[in-house]
């Protein structure tokens, strides 16, 4: 059932580098996005090296979403796009990367700087984290229940 929770993705935006604007050395934020979820880091003055280090504790619904880090100039000039599924993630202890950067309708790096990332998927109790061995079960409708013994 799309919208249920089945566990949480921790995610600490740690650092970029090679960040440029058109401006020269910009002032960058990220804009978080995954499923209807949307976060921004906090400014970082003057630097084509900014420094955030802060984590965020997205919740997800389903395994195929997609994480999508915009790096911005103060002035709202998009300076770099990352985009990863969570399947990548998932079954892996911590995903602790450097990615590469691109721009606004180009797949390929093309010298938008790069980005630290540290990543973990944390499946609800409930759920192992095998999307193949998981499934949902919804009631339609029900009949003559009988109370729970006591």
């Amino acid at each position: 059932v799309r919208g249920s929770r089945i566990g949480e993705l921790d995610l600490e935006v740690v650092e970029g580098e090679g960040i440029t604007s058109n401006s020269g050395k910009p002032e960058t934020y990220c804009r978080i996005r995954f499923g209807d979820q949307k976060l921004k880091t906090s400014t970082k003055e003057k630097t084509s090296n900014p420094i955030w280090n802060e984590t965020f504790t997205l919740k997800v619904s389903d395994l195929t979403d997609v994480l999508e880090i915009l790096l911005y100039d103060k002035s709202d000039e998009l300076l770099g796009i990352f985009k990863t599924q969570l399947s990548d993630v998932v079954g892996q202890d911590e995903v602790d990367q450097w990615y590469p950067l691109h721009k606004k309708g180009k797949k390929q790096t093309d010298g938008a700087g790069n980005l630290h990332l540290r990543m973990r998927y944390i499946p609800n109790k409930t759920y192992d984290g095998d999307q193949d061995q998981c499934f949902y079960v919804e009631v339609l409708e029900a009949r003559k229940l009988l109370p729970p013994e006591k």
